[in-house]
């Protein structure tokens, strides 16, 4: 009997980030907004896909260079653990320490195989009524 090699997908979370869309018939007279959230993409051996997203919270009004998500804010460590959390429960593993900034953490799991959109639905369903 041949054993299969295991294949997995490997994640990283990415920060995303969104200028404001302000028209003149807003508050357009203010410094610009910006807000961001936090992303998983993954990738597997032929695609890249996203595995999961925090939600989209605004930035501080701060200079260009200084602006980006910190630890010490609890609404982005908040959504952080939130969309960690959502990894986990799919199945995705912590597989290192983080190799840049505080929230470039990598993952991985086995590589789920490709479903029709019904073979999704079912399985969720058998999953809950099981």
């Amino acid at each position: 009997m041949e054993s299969e090699v295991q294949s997995w997908d490997y994640c990283k979370i990415e920060v995303r980030y969104f200028h404001s869309t302000r028209t003149f018939t807003e508050n357009a007279s203010g410094p610009p907004e910006y807000w961001f959230k936090f992303v998983a993409y993954a990738y597997t051996e032929s695609r890249g896909y996203v595995a999961g997203a925090s939600e989209k919270v605004p930035l501080p009004a701060l200079t260009y260079n200084s602006i980006e998500p910190k630890p010490q804010i609890a609404q982005h460590q908040a959504i952080f653990e939130l969309l960690i959390r959502k990894l986990k429960d799919e199945g995705w593993q912590k597989t290192g320490k983080v190799s840049g900034e505080w929230w470039e953490v990598p993952f991985k799991r086995p590589t789920q195989p490709n479903l029709s959109f019904f073979q999704k639905i079912k399985s969720i369903w058998v999953g809950k009524n099981g």
